[in-house]
C-alpha cells in the first residue's frame, strides 16, 4: 500500500512540475498523469492528494503541544514557563497551560528555536530567560509585558532587532546583555524604571535605540553612549 501511495504522490508531483515548466502540451500531459494516478487509486483504495495539499504538508511546522512545556505554579491560577522540550523551531507560547495562566517566562530553550511568540498574559520576562538562545531570530511580545529581567536576552546572537510593546515599564540592568548582531531596539515611553546600566555600548557599538523624544529611555541610552533615533 505504501509503495502505491508513493507512486500516486510522484505522479501528482510530476504533473505539477510539467505544468510549471511550460513545455508543449504540458496541461494535457498533466491531466493524463493525474487521471492514470486516480485510476490506480480507485483500484487500491488510496487517495490522490491535490497539489496544494502536498505543499501544505511540506510547509507545516510541528505543533507546540502542551506537554512539551514545563511550568512552575505561582499560585492563584498563574504559572511561569521554565522550559520547552518540543521539536518546533517556532514556539508559540499559549496563554494557559494545564489550566494555569502563563504570566512569566523564566526559560524556553537554547538551541534550534528561531522564533518565539508570547501571549498577552505574560507580564514578566525573568532573569536570563532567553540567555544563549543563539538561533533566536525573532520574538513577538504580547501587549501585557511589564518587566524584562537582568540578562534576559544575553547572547541571542541571531537577533537583529527587538520591539518592546507599549506598556512596558521596567528594564532591569543589562536586559540585552551582549547580542552580537543586534542593530536596533525599540523602547516605548512607558518604560521609566531602569536598573543600573542599561547597555554596554562598547560591546554593541552599532546598536540604535529607537524611542520617543524626551523619554526616559532616550536619556538612559544617551548616558550609556548609544545612538538614539526618535520615533
Amino acid at each position: 500500500m505504501k509503495k502505491i501511495s508513493c507512486m500516486v504522490l510522484v505522479a501528482v508531483l510530476t504533473a505539477v512540475m510539467l505544468t510549471a515548466c511550460g513545455g508543449n502540451n504540458t496541461s494535457a500531459e498533466a491531466e493524463e498523469i493525474v487521471s492514470n494516478a486516480a485510476a490506480v487509486s480507485e483500484e487500491t483504495g488510496s487517495s490522490v492528494p491535490a497539489s496544494g495539499a502536498v505543499e501544505e504538508q511540506t510547509a507545516a511546522e510541528p505543533e507546540c503541544k502542551e506537554e512539551d512545556f514545563v511550568t512552575e505554579s505561582l499560585g492563584n491560577g498563574a504559572c511561569k514557563l521554565t522550559a520547552y522540550y518540543g521539536d518546533s523551531a517556532v514556539v508559540v507560547v499559549p496563554g494557559s497551560i494545564r489550566g494555569e495562566t502563563v504570566t512569566e517566562i523564566a526559560g524556553v530553550g537554547t538551541k534550534g528555536i528561531t522564533k518565539v511568540v508570547l501571549p498577552d498574559t505574560v507580564e514578566i520576562i525573568g532573569y536570563q530567560a532567553f540567555n544563549c538562545c543563539s538561533d533566536l531570530e525573532e520574538i513577538v511580545f504580547g501587549n501585557g509585558l511589564k518587566e524584562v529581567g537582568y540578562f534576559a536576552f544575553n547572547a541571542c546572537d541571531s537577533l537583529s532587532e527587538l520591539v518592546f510593546p507599549e506598556g512596558l515599564t521596567t528594564l532591569s540592568e543589562m536586559p540585552l546583555g551582549i547580542c552580537a548582531k543586534l542593530k536596533e531596539v525599540y523602547i516605548p515611553a512607558s518604560a521609566t524604571e531602569f536598573g543600573g546600566r542599561l547597555f554596554y555600548a562598547e560591546n554593541m557599538p552599532d546598536l540604535v535605540v529607537v524611542t520617543p523624544a524626551g523619554s526616559a529611555a532616550e536619556k538612559r541610552a544617551q548616558e550609556d553612549g548609544l545612538t538614539v533615533k526618535n520615533q
